[in-house]
């Protein structure tokens, strides 16, 4: 769920988070909006937190 949506959402910059970014999409098949706050690094994807909105 997290790659789907990190692959699937405009890159958003984080306004809490220094160099993180927010994904934010509805996910198949349930569609329920998830949220997740992500940092790359050296070809890598941290993941910082991520939850549900609705």
């Amino acid at each position: 769920m997290f790659e789907f949506a990190i692959q699937n959402s405009k890159i958003l910059k984080d306004k809490h988070w220094q160099n993180a970014y927010n994904a934010i999409a509805k996910t198949p098949p349930m569609g329920r909006t998830l949220k997740v706050v992500y940092r790359p690094e050296r070809g890598k994807i941290k993941i910082i937190t991520a939850f549900w909105i609705d």
